[in-house]
């Protein structure tokens, strides 16, 4: 056994020497953490929910929210549905999603497309619900914006925080479908034919019955004779719900990345030349700002780009061939100080950009004379008037 002595020259010892190595680790020169760019960090995605925003959407009655709760989300055909132009058949989805409008409530923005191309909605509208005479009605409002802008919503169900805030004069009301309560089943119809522009009908006409695991409509359309030219008089489409693969990141800056694609391949690297395709426009004054309704390639540069703003970057994180992506950049990210000419306000503005990815070759694979190219769509959008055409983009 130590003496006490000992132990107390032991434990002097010990305290010395713990103060020596503070003392040492102290004086040691201190290495400044590394910082990583945002654009550098890996995108980390999560599952697109339309129904993100529900619980916490102030719904202007018990009964209208019971409603827009049983309709948002995300549907899918059971079976194929023939094209309008009896060209094949595929199967349909419905995205619909919670909104925020200006001066109007009780909204949702709902999207139809075909499953195999969900990015390029053929349908998109707004849905209100109401309350009447003790009856829930859902009141369908067409989107009134120029041309150029209507596919600027698609896929904002995803990210239903950032769309546009639209007023009454974007609205065109077009259908109003009176909902009568069977246990937790809806059930409603037009009531008879109202005008349409779907297809090449003249007038169309709707039942529609909505309960939690389903939506079944029954869709027609018939032209100035009254002849049924699309859906179907007797044989309505069932919808159900499901889970898609579309996915979503919110970066710290507020900037919002919706991933409809990124297929398995070589990940984009700094030095890499890449070739992309977009589209672009100012979200709250539904300005376009770029491409062309083709959605061709404007160009190629080496990887990030030079001068190319910081949300197209952050877009950008882990791409690979045939990526498709659409970007929602805040003014931070985008341009803070604005660009006037190009519609851009002083100040900045929140820009919706479509992109994707069509070639990527390798740095190690460039010939000494690539010739990178500096293109518009990613930091420097053209002034409006030298764009190409858009005619179609809303199909």
């Amino acid at each position: 056994m130590l003496s006490t002595r000992r132990r107390t020259r032991l434990a002097a010892s010990v305290g010395v020497l713990a103060a020596v190595a503070a003392l040492a680790a102290a004086m040691q020169p201190q290495t400044e953490p590394q910082r990583v760019r945002p654009e550098n960090i890996p995108i980390q995605t999560e599952p697109a929910d339309a129904t993100r925003t529900v619980r916490e959407y102030q719904w202007s009655t018990p009964l209208v929210g019971e409603v827009g709760k049983l309709l948002a989300g995300s549907w899918r055909s059971v079976e194929p549905i023939p094209d309008i132009d009896n060209r094949g058949s595929t199967r349909v989805v419905i995205h619909a999603a919670p909104v925020i409008l200006r001066g109007i409530r009780d909204c949702l923005y709902v999207e139809l497309s075909r499953e195999d191309s969900p990015d390029r909605p053929y349908r998109q509208a707004i849905f209100q619900i109401l309350e009447a005479g003790g009856k829930a009605r859902i009141r369908t409002h067409e989107i009134s914006v120029n041309q150029h802008s209507m596919h600027m919503f698609a896929g904002l169900w995803a990210a239903p925080e950032a769309f546009p805030r639209l007023q009454r004069s974007n609205l065109i009301a077009s259908m109003d479908i009176t909902l009568t309560k069977d246990g937790d089943t809806f059930k409603g119809s037009s009531g008879g034919r109202v005008p349409t522009t779907i297809g090449n009908a003249f007038e169309m006409a709707t039942d529609v019955t909505l309960s939690p695991d389903r939506l079944i409509m029954l869709d027609r359309g018939y032209d100035a004779e009254g002849k049924l030219v699309w859906g179907s008089e007797t044989t309505p489409v069932v919808f159900e719900r499901f889970e898609h693969s579309i996915r979503v990141e919110r970066r710290p800056s507020g900037t919002v990345i919706i991933e409809w694609e990124r297929p398995e391949g070589h990940v984009v690297r700094p030095g890499d030349l890449i070739e992309w395709a977009y589209e672009a426009w100012v979200r709250d004054t539904q300005h376009f700002i770029g491409s062309s309704d083709t959605f061709q390639a404007t160009g190629k540069w080496l990887h990030p780009g030079p001068g190319t703003i910081r949300g197209w970057r952050l877009g950008a994180v882990g791409a690979t061939v045939g990526t498709n992506r659409t970007i929602i950049i805040e003014p931070n990210d985008g341009f803070p100080q604005g660009s006037p000419e190009m519609g851009i306000p002083r100040g900045g503005a929140t820009l919706i950009y479509h992109i994707k990815c069509l070639t990527i070759i390798p740095q190690e694979e460039l010939p000494a004379d690539h010739g990178e190219e500096t293109e518009p769509g990613a930091g420097m959008p053209q002034p409006q008037g030298q764009q190409g055409g858009n005619e179609g983009m809303n199909r």
